[in-house]
């Protein structure tokens, strides 16, 4: 089944008849917006103009039922068929407000940025190893601790080669159990 689809320049896929559809809702919105304001107009008069008469009740006071709905229907089919270019317009007025918004925000925050990302970068680079036996903070290629000497266990190898954290029970590529030794 071939399908009624063409690209547009982005790429994006849309319905060949998609600029009749847009112009026709842009036709019915209009159509309906004035059949539902000519209702609703007729039903306001009618009822307005029968309060200062001793006549009785208005008698096209319905007609503001019928337009309302299609006051609505009509809006909602011109909201639908100028969706783009509200939304282009939209776009172009707000695009450079945020632009010059977020420019200004960097501006006020850039220093503080850097440092804080340097310092992030600084810490990472300092990683120390803790001292089994005194908790003591040691360098993390250390074999001793400089504070009580006692040995550091160093990363574990399992028996398939993968390296594994000091305090590691089990490899973490295969689950095979480690031993002290191993």
């Amino acid at each position: 089944m071939k399908r009624n689809y063409h690209s547009r320049n982005d790429g994006e896929l849309i319905n060949r008849g998609h600029g009749s559809q847009r112009f026709g809702l842009r036709v019915l919105g209009i159509v309906l917006v004035l059949t539902g304001l000519g209702f609703i107009l007729t039903g306001a008069v009618d009822f307005f103009g029968s309060i200062g008469k001793l006549s009785g009740f208005p008698n096209k006071f319905w007609c503001i039922f019928v337009g309302m709905p299609l006051l609505a229907i009509g809006i909602g089919c011109l909201r639908a068929g100028f969706a783009g270019k509200i939304t282009r317009y939209y776009s172009g007025e707000v695009a450079p407000v945020a632009k010059d918004t977020a420019n200004y925000v960097i501006d006020g925050t850039r220093e503080t940025l850097v440092s804080t990302v340097r310092e992030a970068i600084g810490k990472g680079a300092e990683v120390e190893v803790e001292c089994p036996s005194c908790n003591a903070r040691n360098d993390l290629d250390s074999k001793f601790c400089k504070e009580c000497g006692s040995a550091i266990p160093g990363p574990k190898r399992c028996n398939c080669g993968t390296v594994n954290d000091a305090d590691a029970k089990f490899c973490d590529e295969c689950g095979t159990p480690l031993t002290e030794a191993g």
